[in-house]
């Protein structure tokens, strides 16, 4: 992705006699003049350049336009957003004065993906999406956690109504969970409350506020009344569990020794299949030294807790069960990918995968998997894809964004990336 930073084009046009007060030139300025994929934005600036020597910014002033317009756009503020491939020239006119800029849009890498647009149109909130879910019965219907609340759509993405707005000024934390057997039910988790709705999210309920912060939700596959919620907190309240769809909940902690101030940050919950065998990574929130966070795993359905870290060397952000071998796959933040064939006894490493935030089989082909990345400073973010049951990791786009929230609709037609 090609990208210049600090570069500027200056286009000089002189009067006859120019005023002392009447721009000299003008010089735009900006971040970076490309662009790499649809709807991506940069601001440009403008100053102005007098006969005197001083100079001025003139952005809001200039009179800004863009050609062709099916490439990218520019607002009267002079904010450049990309629209298709090709390059596009911005002008900025101030008196006489007129400066020229290209500006290269490029979506090579984004082929094959469809931009769904921004889920709230806010102007000064954090909005990110954290989490999405795809009804399994219609895929038109999709749910997404975002910082500022939960929200539905009921066209694949089209328009979006927001059914809950989180409280508080800055963003938030966020899981969602999609009921498998129930596909009618989903729960909502936004600091230490829980909310459910029963009704494909026309309306939500709270259902319970715990002690600590919700950081996972899991509703079980094996029977259509029993959840899990994983919690962070001074607590260290462990995972709770509801054997009747939410009404009541008792915790069970992890029985793992901590001290001081430390805490579990439990961010996934995963079930095995058959027997109902539960696993749990966690990260300690203070990376205490020397660090080596626990991964657990019950085998009395969350009743109890095993230690099954092993050699597993840094902590876990998402835990895969594939159904077909029950084989269990251990994503570490960045440290590669871990796969156990004796439900956790042992681990080992597991092909060249070293991505930092989401694992996702395919419903329909296990043999298929999905991966998320950061986009921070040597991480170049993306979604990824295996076809050899993670072994091999190879790019699937959206590279220069973190990606994270991966959703395999039922049907295997479509992939969601937050």
């Amino acid at each position: 992705m090609a990208r210049r930073a600090g570069l500027a084009v200056l286009v000089v046009m002189l009067a006859a006699c120019t005023p002392p007060h009447a721009a000299y030139s003008i010089l735009i300025d900006g971040p970076a003049f490309a662009l790499a994929r649809q709807g991506q934005s940069v601001q440009l600036s403008a100053n102005a350049r007098y006969a005197d020597g001083t100079t001025e910014d003139v952005t809001s002033r200039v009179i800004w336009s863009s050609s062709p317009a099916t490439v990218a756009i520019v607002s009267a503020a002079g904010l450049v957003t990309a629209v298709d491939n090709g390059t596009a020239e911005v002008s900025a006119t101030f008196g006489m004065a007129v400066a020229k800029q290209a500006i290269t849009v490029d979506l090579s890498y984004d082929q094959g993906w469809a931009y769904l647009g921004a889920v709230y149109a806010g102007t000064s909130t954090d909005t990110g999406v954290q989490e999405i879910a795809v009804d399994p019965r219609d895929t038109r219907i999709l749910y997404v956690a975002a910082n500022t609340g939960l929200y539905v759509s009921r066209d694949r993405g089209a328009t979006w109504t927001r059914l809950f707005a989180n409280q508080g000024s800055g963003p938030q934390s966020v899981t969602l969970a999609h009921d498998p057997l129930n596909p009618d039910r989903i729960a909502y988790g936004v600091g230490s409350a829980i909310y459910l709705s029963t009704d494909q999210g026309l309306t939500l309920q709270p259902a319970r506020t715990f002690p600590d912060s919700v950081r996972s939700v899991l509703f079980s596959r094996l029977d259509n009344r029993t959840m899990f919620v994983g919690t962070q907190g001074p607590g260290n309240f462990g995972v709770f569990k509801s054997v009747d769809a939410g009404a009541t909940w008792e915790s069970h902690a992890f029985g793992y020794p901590l001290s001081g101030i430390s805490q579990f940050i439990p961010w996934d919950i995963a079930e095995d299949p058959v027997d109902g065998t539960l696993y749990v990574p966690t990260e300690i929130h203070d990376h205490p030294q020397p660090y080596h966070p626990p991964a657990f795993r019950s085998t009395d359905r969350g009743m109890t807790w095993l230690d099954m870290t092993g050699i597993l060397p840094w902590h876990g952000v998402k835990i895969r069960v594939r159904p077909d071998t029950r084989d269990v796959f251990f994503l570490t933040e960045g440290s590669g990918v871990y796969r156990s064939t004796n439900q956790g006894v042992s681990w080992t490493r597991h092909g060249n995968g070293s991505f930092a935030l989401d694992l996702e089989i395919d419903p329909n082909n296990v043999n298929r998997f999905f991966g998320g990345e950061s986009f921070f400073q040597t991480r170049k973010g993306g979604a990824l894809l295996s076809n050899d049951g993670a072994l091999t990791f190879i790019a699937y786009g959206l590279e220069g964004r973190t990606c994270g929230g991966l959703t395999v609709s039922a049907d295997s037609v479509f992939l969601y990336a937050a």
